[in-house]
This record gives C-alpha cells, structure tokens and sequence, in this order.
C-alpha cells in the first residue's frame, strides 16, 4: 500500500491515474489526480468523489422517470452514467486505502479515531460542551442518561473538532455516573505530541479506550438508591 507519510513525492498508481482521466474533470483534486500528481492529503479527494456519486446517482434517477426508456439518448446517458459511477467507484477504493502525509493532512484529526472505535463495534458521538457551545470531545460508549455502565470521553485541546496537521495528542478518560473523571489514555506530550506519531497514538488510544469500556462492562457502577 502506498505510504503518503514515507514517500510524500511518489506518482499515483497508473491505475488511479486513468480512472481520474476518465471522469473529464478539468480543475480540482482530481485533474491534479489526472495529471499523475499524488496529493499529500486524500481529504478533498473524498469529498469531491462523494459529491460525484450522489450526483451521478440523483441523474440516474431522473433518467429513470422519462416516458420512453427504449430511446437512444436514455440508454445513452444510462451508460455514460454507468462509467462514471464505476471510475467514482474504483477510485474511491484506492483512495481508501491511501494514507496523508500527517503534517499536510487537512482531514479532521477524529475520523481515524472514529473509524477505529467503529472498527471495534464501540458507538462513537460528538460531545458538545453548553458553555462553549461546540464540539469538546468525542464520546466512546454507552452515554445514554441513566445508563450503569459508563463511557469514555476522548479530548483534543478542549477541541475534537481540528486537522490532523495541527494534532497534538489525544486526553481518554472515563466519566462514572457521579462525574468523576478517570484517565484511561494520555498522548506522550500532550498537547503538543509528535505529529509523525499521529497514527500509532491514536491506534493506542482507541486500544485503551476499548480496553477501559471492557472493564466497565464487566464491572458495571452499582445501581444508587436501589437495594
């Protein structure tokens, strides 16, 4: 698989390159694609692909809607939709495997952390803070009111919501049903870790995340007010 963090300048695979081509596009993140460029982040790419495929589908179905599909230029457009629909398709699978160079990388720094925890089968949320009004934390668990088991709140700089290139470490700690907080993870350096350590931190965090979700299945808080 290619490494984006190891060889930023390396050319894309013959392959995405064609597939870009294909899809006509004359300006954005996949004309440079087109062009044999290798993005340092794959973010943007993403996103237009995504865009491509809901558009792509939305003309489907209003081809689908005409009063003759026996006509030419239905069948026509059907299968000129059909090839951009199978480019967006296999470009995507590539892009999904590829890596960004860390300090380039524009994509929010939670999305490997959420895929991670998903990954585990572990429900993932936003934590919105009232005072500050945004996004604080992710949280990892069962954070249901009235729920006896607990979950994980998962810190960047009072902030979830960043770019992997201004990263600086992840804070995981466990909230018990009295507020008390229990650190679970800490980045080495937080807040300023390594940002070349931005992938293996976070695969430790969502490790001892799990690993501290484990333990509070398997020892659920007691029950107050209950006999």
């Amino acid at each position: 698989m290619p490494n984006g963090e190891n060889q930023p300048t390396m050319s894309p695979p013959d392959r995405a390159v064609e597939l870009a081509r294909s899809l006509g596009e004359r300006k954005g993140p996949i004309a440079d694609l087109a062009a044999g460029t290798m993005p340092a982040c794959f973010g943007r790419l993403r996103i237009k692909l995504a865009a491509l495929r809901k558009e792509a589908i939305a003309t489907t179905a209003e081809l689908s809607m005409g009063d003759d599909p026996d006509d030419p230029l239905f069948t026509l457009g059907q299968q000129e939709l059909d090839g951009i629909l199978s480019a967006v398709t296999g470009l995507d699978a590539w892009v999904q495997t590829q890596q960004c160079v860390p300090n380039a990388c524009e994509c929010r720094a939670d999305r490997l952390l959420r895929q991670l925890l998903t990954e585990r089968g572990i429900p993932v949320q936003n934590g919105v803070s009232a005072k500050a009004k945004r996004v604080t934390c992710l949280i990892a668990g069962d954070a249901a009111p009235g729920s006896l088991v607990g979950y994980v709140m998962v810190e960047h700089r009072q902030s979830i919501d960043h770019q992997v290139q201004l990263h600086g470490g992840w804070r995981a700690r466990t909230r018990s049903q009295d507020g008390q907080l229990t650190l679970v993870y800490q980045s080495p350096g937080y807040p300023t870790a390594d940002l070349q350590t931005y992938r293996a931190d976070t695969l430790a965090c969502a490790e001892a995340v799990d690993a501290a979700l484990t333990a509070l299945h398997n020892h659920p808080e007691p029950e107050y007010g209950v006999d």
